[in-house]
């Protein structure tokens, strides 16, 4: 009995977490506490530019100069505009592991202080040298779309 009980909490405690994934490449949550999502407004605030110029400083200067394609971030933000990236969507021509994503967004990313966690997405595009970054929100479907601030 006490054996399939500590299972049955094993298994509640593992599907937990990974059901506050939304993209299937996942990262320890160094976050434990409840979230909201962004939906249709950005509830998280960060200047944009200033995002690419950390992730851009950051990368590696031979992948900087390569990539090409988009990836897809689900960070949380803790209440004093912490980083921790939770979950990734990558179509770029480049690895997350090579790029040392999670590194860099948990080490040099800071949001603007928010009341509560909050999972926030960004959307980051690489083409020939040049990057955008667009907001994103989650709907009830799942489907990502773009935010206006």
């Amino acid at each position: 009995m006490k054996k399939n009980f500590i299972a049955g909490m094993l298994f509640l405690l593992v599907s937990n977490v990974s059901g506050q994934s939304i993209f299937s490449e996942t990262y320890y949550s160094t976050i434990n506490s409840g979230f909201i999502l962004e939906n249709t407004q950005a509830i998280a605030k960060i200047d944009l530019n200033s995002f690419i110029s950390t992730i851009n400083t950051k990368l590696p200067q031979k992948i900087r100069d390569k990539i090409v394609g988009t990836i897809n971030f689900q960070i949380l933000v803790d209440g004093s505009g912490k980083s921790c990236l939770l979950s990734v969507d990558n179509k770029t021509n480049t690895t997350s592991r090579m790029m040392n994503i999670k590194q860099i967004i948990d080490g040099n990313v800071i949001w603007q202080n928010t009341k509560e966690t909050v999972s926030t997405f960004v959307s980051l595009i690489f083409n020939k040298g040049k990057v955008v970054a667009k907001r994103m929100g989650i709907g009830a479907n799942s489907d990502l779309h773009e935010l206006n601030e």
